[in-house]
């Protein structure tokens, strides 16, 4: 083998060993709906290191959503209604 053979095999499974978590990453996606997913996929190795830059954010599963529960413990208020001025309208 060639020096130039071996790089660009391991460029080839650099290639597949991204590509595949990658895809892995996607299909896991709780945001993104099936046709999303299929269109990312087929993306993904169309384009392959570029695309998934341009996804990154949307592959981000450490976004939370503020909840009641949640926004109610931040304030330690009761759950209630809505207030205005600080006072709910149940108590």
């Amino acid at each position: 083998m060639e020096k130039k053979e071996i790089i660009l095999y391991a460029i080839i499974v650099i290639y597949l060993i991204f590509n595949f978590f990658t895809l892995r990453k996607i299909l896991k996606n709780k945001v993104l709906t099936s046709i999303q997913k299929l269109i990312n996929s087929i993306m993904i190795f169309i384009i392959p290191f570029i695309w998934y830059f341009l996804i990154s954010e949307l592959l981000d599963d450490k976004v939370e959503t503020m909840t009641k529960t949640k926004r109610d413990k931040l304030r330690k208020k009761k759950r209630g209604g809505f207030y205005e001025s600080g006072i709910g309208i149940n108590g």
